[in-house]
């Protein structure tokens, strides 16, 4: 191929979205397999997009995507913002996670545990995340006693194994598979929320591209 083939073939996979990098922002509530799942198969079909991942609260994800600094993001719903294509992918919902050792019994609601001691991820982390989990115990009548504030969503199940509290994590902390961690519904619609897909309407085609492959996912 010669200098000019080349520069064409390079030219039309730019216009297509097919080179260049595609940055991705997604928070606490880690999507399940849904976003590994289109990661997989967008670095299939485009082996030459470089793909950048984001943990981001969502907003920041939101600051993000409204000076350019990230593509596309997954933020809890709802949001409001101009210029900004929102579509809800999924739905998500906070369980009460306890150390097996310490509750045996078989149902144990959220009120019941209006006297333990929580551990939960800290505000700087995620402040709409913590901010929900505060309204949701609140929604059942009591301030949780915090002890102990962490960053990630696995040490704060470490911290529930070894015994030290309780906390209410994301459905998806399930997948993480700490071992000695009982999971329980929360029987407050409060509990639940909705996730969205966010990306900036002037964005290249590569991002709508991306966001299709998740929709045909969460479609199937």
């Amino acid at each position: 191929m010669n200098d000019a083939s080349a520069w064409e073939s390079f030219a039309r996979q730019a216009v297509r979205g097919e080179l260049g990098s595609l940055r991705i922002g997604f928070g606490i509530a880690t999507l399940g397999d849904l976003l590994p799942r289109a990661v997989i198969a967008f670095r299939k079909a485009f082996p030459n997009v470089m793909l950048e991942m984001h943990d981001l609260a969502s907003q920041a994800q939101m600051e993000g995507l409204l000076d350019g600094s990230i593509d596309l993001g997954f933020v809890r719903l709802p949001v409001t913002a101009s210029g900004l294509q929102i579509t809800p992918v999924l739905e998500e919902e906070l369980l009460i996670a306890v150390a097996r050792s310490r509750f045996t019994r078989a149902h144990i609601a959220l009120k019941d545990l209006r006297d333990e001691p929580f551990v939960l991820i800290s505000q700087s982390t995620s402040k709409s995340f913590r901010q929900h989990v505060i309204s949701v115990c609140a929604a059942t009548g009591f301030t949780p006693t915090v002890i102990q504030e962490v960053s990630e969503l696995f040490t704060v199940l470490n911290l529930v194994r070894a015994g030290l509290g309780v906390s209410l994590v994301p459905s998806t902390a399930r997948r993480m598979r700490v071992p000695g961690v009982r999971f329980l519904p929360i029987s407050t619609p409060a509990a639940r929320w909705k996730i969205g897909m966010a990306w900036r309407k002037d964005r290249y085609d590569r991002v709508r591209t991306f966001a299709g492959i998740v929709q045909s996912i969460v479609s199937a």
